[in-house]
């Protein structure tokens, strides 16, 4: 915070930081080059890192405010706040093997050996930014940098089993950013100045969410239960950013005498932007479920289940107003212009699979009594609403340009690949064996949902002349690219003994775009000049997978 008769500067920092991108924290419960023989019971190995209570990992608040109250005064409010958590959390057996030893009468009463191998994350960002300036030139700036990128693996690597009860290998992954940033500058002085506000919000979510059984063919799984291995990912960012400035000198200008040349310029202007992406094109957010090179054989049903609900929620917007008033409002210039935007993207890669696992003389997944099921789903979203309102009220009687712009926009792009497959391996269930890779959005809401829109206004009710504009523009660039693929293929041997086989991929992406601009004039008093309200709304929506 700072006040000032000349100069106000007032400056907020934060950074907090757990790991970095080359050293992230890690957390792991691990059983490796290890025999375990059990009688009875549960063999359970979890790796937990997760938020305490419901309360964030992280959590910053702060501001930056200055203000001068002179003519000549210039004020500077800043807020910086950059956040960060890079984790690895992995739960696994690694060259090693689990037997169920009936009768050595090493219980009692003996029960079914079951193996649940969990990996799960919980990370979370919440941030508040503000910053303020009030001045004769006044700038305010809130500016949020926050990146969350987490791998979280649960597996069987060279690991063999021979268990009566269920193997369960689960990685799940919940992600979320919430941040508000806002700017907000006020030009309070007599002369013809400059208010300026501005918010950037820059938000990432990143990391491989894996649950996997793999090895050489030396190892094999056995389970008389079932096998379920599923990797789950939910990761949601929240942004809204705000940009607010007003200009208000209520006296006209002094640098020249009205109707000896005119005034000083003022103006305001009030930008918003927000860069929100989960995955990148050369690094994907991966959720994965798979068995890939040993065997695996089960009397119940084989489960690989990998689910991604992805989700991005921007708001942005932008406001800007300037008043001029008194008997000799004659500035050369005075402007207002409001701006918003966003830049939103999802790169996801979501797999279920089966790849290399055959067995001589039998199958290399085989199911004696169930189902073999392989499920990959996607439920990516992306809603944007950026809006930019620009009013400029001219009050007195004076010549000279009055401009009023808005405008706000968002460009949206979701490319995910989805995957439900069985390759170089051989399968057979006694019931149905299924492949599902599914693209649908939650409650079957739109993929991409965006509202732009911009609104510039322009009142002049006194005599004046001079050139009075008010312009407002929204639009939108909406793109979806999805890769479905569901198949069987590399000479693969797929049966089903009682059921059926089944294929499907299905894709129920949709845009719902809507644009707006509106361009306001209203003057009402007499005088030469040209007059204009200009709107324009557009919205590009393309969805090619």
């Amino acid at each position: 915070v700072a006040f000032g008769g000349k100069a106000g500067v007032g400056l907020g920092v934060g950074a907090n930081m757990l790991g970095t991108s080359t050293m992230p924290t890690v957390t792991q419960a691990y059983i490796a080059d290890s025999t375990l023989e059990m009688d009875g019971g549960d063999l359970t190995v979890s790796a937990i890192n997760e938020d305490a209570g419901n309360d964030p990992r992280i959590v910053a608040i702060g501001a930056g405010i200055s203000a001068g109250l002179n003519d000549s005064t210039f004020g500077l409010g800043v807020n910086l706040s950059i956040n960060l958590i890079y984790a690895d959390t992995n739960a696994y057996l690694k060259g090693s093997s689990v037997t169920e030893v009936a009768g050595s009468g090493l219980v009692a009463d003996p029960t079914l050996v079951s193996v649940t191998v969990t990996a799960k994350d919980t990370s979370s960002i919440f941030t508040v930014g503000g910053g303020v300036g009030i001045s004769a030139n006044a700038l305010g700036a809130a500016i949020a940098i926050n990146i969350i990128d987490n791998d979280v693996a649960a597996y069987l690597d060279d690991t063999s089993t021979d268990i009566d009860g269920d193997l369960i290998v689960q990685a799940d992954a919940t992600s979320d950013i919430y941040s508000f940033s806002l700017g907000v500058a006020a030009n309070i002085s007599s002369e013809g100045k400059i208010a300026g506000a501005g918010s950037v919000s820059v938000n990432q979510l990143g990391g491989a969410t894996e649950a996997y059984i793999s090895g050489g063919t030396s190892h094999s799984v056995v389970a008389d239960g079932q096998v379920k291995i599923t990797a789950d990912n939910q990761s949601t960012i929240e942004a809204i950013a705000g940009g607010i400035s007003l200009a208000i000198p209520f006296i006209s200008g002094t640098s020249d005498a009205s109707g000896a040349g005119g005034g000083t310029a003022s103006g305001a202007v009030g930008v918003s932007v927000s860069a929100n992406q989960i995955g990148k094109d050369q690094d994907r957010a991966e959720t994965v479920a798979y068995i890939d090179g040993l065997s695996v054989e089960s009397d119940g049903d084989i489960v690989l289940q990998a689910t991604a609900i992805l989700a991005i929620n921007a708001v942005t917007f932008g406001g800007a107003g300037s008043i001029t008033a008194g008997k000799d409002s004659n500035r050369k210039f005075v402007g207002t212009g409001a701006g918003a935007g966003s830049g939103n993207s999802i790169w996801s890669r979501t797999k279920a699979y089966i790849a290399n696992s055959t067995k001589t003389g039998s199958y290399g997944v085989l199911s004696n009594d169930g189902k073999v099921s392989l499920t990959a789903s996607d439920d990516s979203t992306v809603t944007a609403d950026a809006g930019g309102v620009a009013l400029a009220l001219k009050l007195g009687k004076g010549s000279g340009a009055e401009l009023a712009i808005g405008i706000g926009g968002a460009t949206n792009e979701i490319h995910s690949e989805i995957d439900a497959s069985i390759s170089d391996s051989s399968v057979k269930a006694k019931g149905d064996v299924t492949l599902d890779a599914d693209m649908q959005p939650v409650g079957n809401d739109a993929s991409i949902r965006a509202l732009t829109f911009g609104v510039g206004v322009q009142v002049t009710p006194a005599k004046g002349s001079g050139l009075n504009l008010g312009g407002g523009a929204g639009f939108s660039i909406n793109t979806i690219r999805n890769t479905l693929n569901a198949g069987i293929s590399d000479n693969s041997d797929v049966v089903s003994g009682s059921g059926s086989v089944k294929l499907t991929a299905s894709d129920r992406s949709t845009i719902d775009a809507d644009a707006a601009g509106i361009g306001i004039m209203l003057k009402f008093g007499q005088g030469s000049g040209a007059n204009a309200g200009l709107g324009i709304g557009v919205a590009l929506n393309d969805i090619q997978n």
